[in-house]
Formats: structure tokens, C-alpha cells, sequence
């Protein structure tokens, strides 16, 4: 059973900070597929991308990069506890320059 309400937040949560990141030009795609035993959803962006210390802060509870009152910096860290509780995991994949990929892979039943 997956919380569609719950997976829509996941979902709004990586590509809000993929447009937050791209400023006001780039693109940001969604594509899913299922794949043997996982339904997987990939958002790309072809953005700035994230170094290597970036990545692995980036689902830590309250952390950002971005300096705004109004960004708590929980969105990821939720995105990857929901997954997680769905039985699945989230993937990330950047390069500085030339945008990142959230691969969300969820067990299909």
C-alpha cells in the first residue's frame, strides 16, 4: 500500500528544490518505469549540481544551502524517511554544472 498523499509531498519536495536551485532557466523532468519488482521515479535537472559535501548533508534534518527564513531544510530528510517507510530508497546522482538526478525506487506489488 502506498500513501499517495505522502508520496505527492516526496515528489513536490525534490522538484521544488530542483526549481529553486535552477533559478529562473533550465529544466526539470519526471519519468517513471517499473522495473522487475520496483516502481521507479526519476527527477532530473539540468541545474548546477551539487559537490560531493553537499550530497551528503543533503538529507540531514534541517539542512540547506539556501540562505531563506522560510526554508526549514526538513524536506529531504522527510523524503527519504517516507521512502524508507514505503519499503524503498532514494537515490541521488550530481555533478557541479551539470544537474542532478533523485532516482525514488519503490517496491511495486
Amino acid at each position: 500500500f502506498i500513501d499517495l498523499n505522502c508520496m505527492e509531498e516526496v515528489i513536490t519536495n525534490i522538484v521544488t528544490n530542483a526549481f529553486e536551485a535552477l533559478g529562473s532557466l533550465g529544466d526539470v523532468s519526471i519519468s517513471q518505469r517499473l522495473e522487475d519488482e520496483w516502481c521507479i521515479i526519476e527527477i532530473s535537472d539540468n541545474g548546477p549540481g551539487m559537490d560531493e559535501i553537499t550530497m551528503e548533508q543533503i538529507f540531514d534534518p534541517f539542512f540547506s544551502n539556501k540562505n531563506s527564513s522560510s526554508n526549514w531544510g526538513i524536506g529531504l530528510s522527510f523524503s527519504r524517511q517516507a521512502v524508507a517507510a514505503h519499503g524503498g530508497t532514494i537515490e541521488v546522482n550530481s555533478q557541479l554544472h551539470r544537474g542532478s538526478v533523485f532516482t525514488i525506487l519503490l517496491p511495486h506489488l
